[in-house]
């Protein structure tokens, strides 16, 4: 029992000389050959080259300038430069208690540098990692209030000092402690006035655009359905529409030949079809594809010549008929005319409106 409290107290002590080290190394960018040897548990078995690197990185951070005297043997070639070091490093410890009233560094034999592992040489380095971790945050006045642990003392008036030492210590830290927590309680009580300002104007907001994206769907879907009628009526319109525009069409042209007859009353165009008309008497009516008027009175005296020889004669009542027949027909070609002009403005009409 007694064995494994001792395993357990020596590997909490390696724990603390790692953590000790791996802080310093945030600080002070450790050499490539350190980095190869440090490790946790690095001194659990002996580790010679582990010593010498993780020493003369801590006491680098300790005194750059004193180091360089102090050892000069660095960096180590071979043996003698070892040995040499070994040395070096015994009576600087030694020293390092004179020169720092609070070092407290334990005295070690120098068979134990020999032999670098082990119960009392962990506790010479964590000892050594822990000075020199203290000597960083004051240098650096990170904890200005804080201390080494208490040096065991048979003397009350050491012990009377060393306690009213903590009490003034803790006495700082617990102002310290009350003025953080006042200024944390003003600035939470401040932030939760705000937050809960920014939850009310959150609230009202997201109300605000879940009613605009209401109305945007009802929008959507009125659009949508607007579309999709105007999509029917005119799918259903075309048609009707473009027979519509065929009819206007053709009348169109029709108007326009009536109005072409109309602007020339002595000569009227006619179809290129009675190009085929065998009557002689009708071509003779026919001069460069026009209708000669002077022309087609020349062909009716003509016609009328020739016709006379058979006509038969006609008595008196027989010719009244015929002239009422042709009064009649006059009637009617007065209405046709008429109703040609009607045809002719609404023409018009249209034509300007499209």
């Amino acid at each position: 029992m007694a064995l494994k409290i001792q395993k357990e107290f020596e590997m909490r002590i390696h724990e603390q000389f790692y953590t000790n080290v791996h802080l310093l190394t945030f600080s002070y960018p450790p050499s490539e050959a350190f980095t190869a040897v440090f490790k946790k548990d690095m001194f659990v078995k002996n580790n010679k080259v582990g010593f010498q690197q993780v020493t003369y990185y801590l006491l680098d951070i300790l005194d750059k300038n004193v180091l360089k005297q102090k050892i000069p043997t660095w960096p180590l070639y071979d043996v003698r430069s070892e040995n040499e070091f070994r040395n070096e490093i015994m009576k600087y410890m030694n020293e390092l208690n004179g020169i720092y009233e609070d070092a407290n560094i334990p005295i070690i034999a120098t068979s134990h540098l020999i032999m670098p592992g082990g119960l009392k040489f962990i506790k010479f380095m964590c000892k050594l990692s822990m000075f020199v971790l203290y000597q960083h945050l004051q240098r650096n006045n990170v904890c200005p209030t804080m201390l080494l642990p208490l040096q065991p003392s048979k003397r009350d008036d050491i012990i009377r000092e060393d306690t009213d030492k903590i009490v003034r210590v803790a006495s700082t830290i617990n102002k310290s402690v009350v003025d953080i927590m006042t200024a944390f309680n003003e600035k939470f009580d401040t932030a939760k006035v705000i937050a809960h300002k920014m939850m009310s104007e959150l609230c009202a907001t997201t109300d605000l655009h879940e009613a605009h994206e209401s109305k945007l769907a009802l929008l959507k879907e009125k659009l949508s359905n607007k579309k999709r009628t105007e999509t029917v009526t005119i799918g259903i319109d075309i048609p009707a529409t473009l027979k519509r525009l065929r009819l206007l069409k053709e009348k169109v042209e029709k108007a326009k030949k009536l109005n072409s007859y109309l602007e020339s009353p002595l000569q009227l165009s006619y179809n290129g079809e009675l190009s085929s008309i065998t009557d002689l008497m009708r071509k003779v009516r026919i001069e460069n594809n026009n209708l000669n008027l002077t022309s087609l009175l020349d062909s009716f005296n003509f016609l009328a010549e020739q016709k006379c020889l058979e006509v038969k004669p006609t008595s008196e009542d027989h010719l009244k008929n015929e002239i009422e027949r042709f009064r009649e027909l006059n009637k009617k070609l007065e209405c046709s005319l008429q109703r040609t002009d009607s045809v002719y403005d609404k023409s018009i009409k249209m034509l300007n409106e499209l």
